[in-house]
């Protein structure tokens, strides 16, 4: 190998390196000073992604279109696409578009759920940051069991109970696929408060 490539491949490890351990820190300092409840429950990187997103909420317009349904959406993301050399700002005649999504109450027998069409619950087993600003907090129930700490240690563990009981909650949340997240009655009840449209 010639010697000036071995140096490309000793600074592009540094850097590597460096880029890891800084999201190292920054996940660590997420961590340390979360004031989630559920800090205690769920995985460093899980706590990492749901601090990012319940920030995010706070960007997010909404609007309550029923009883249990509401619109939510972030226009002040909107930026038109900037290209070098754009004498002609090309730029500013590219559409652009934005998402709006709904969030929506479902029922199953005695549970209640909260659904959004961006589906990230369904995708990734956390809320997304539009349910977090109808719930406006998080409970252990809208986190699926494969982001708890205790999830990896004892899944598929022999003759312990703990095991037993993750995998009846795997088994549980199968069967309530497709509904949405889970969430306690005080939460919902949280939820409706927020103001109708008038």
């Amino acid at each position: 190998m010639p010697k000036s490539l071995s140096n490309v491949w000793t600074t592009t490890n540094k850097r590597a390196l460096s880029i890891e351990l800084t999201a190292k820190r920054e996940m660590q300092r997420t961590v340390t000073h979360s004031k989630l409840k559920i800090k205690k429950t769920v995985g460093r990187k899980c706590l990492y992604l749901l601090h990012k997103l319940f920030d995010y909420r706070n960007k997010l317009r909404c609007v309550r279109t029923s009883d249990e349904s509401w619109l939510l959406w972030d226009f002040d993301c909107l930026r038109a696409p900037k290209f070098e050399d754009d004498n002609l700002k090309l730029g500013n005649s590219f559409p652009i578009y934005c998402n709006v999504y709904q969030v929506c109450v479902q029922r199953n027998s005695t549970q209640i759920f909260i659904k959004c069409d961006c589906l990230l619950y369904e995708r990734c087993g956390y809320p997304c940051s539009h349910i977090l600003r109808i719930t406006n907090e998080v409970e252990d129930s809208m986190v699926k069991v494969q982001h708890w700490k205790i999830f990896a240690a004892y899944y598929g563990g022999e003759n312990v109970s703990l095991s037993k009981k993750i995998l009846e909650l795997v088994a549980l949340q199968k069967s309530y696929e497709g509904c949405g997240m889970p969430v306690s009655s005080g939460t919902f009840n949280a939820c409706v408060q927020l103001p109708k449209p008038g």
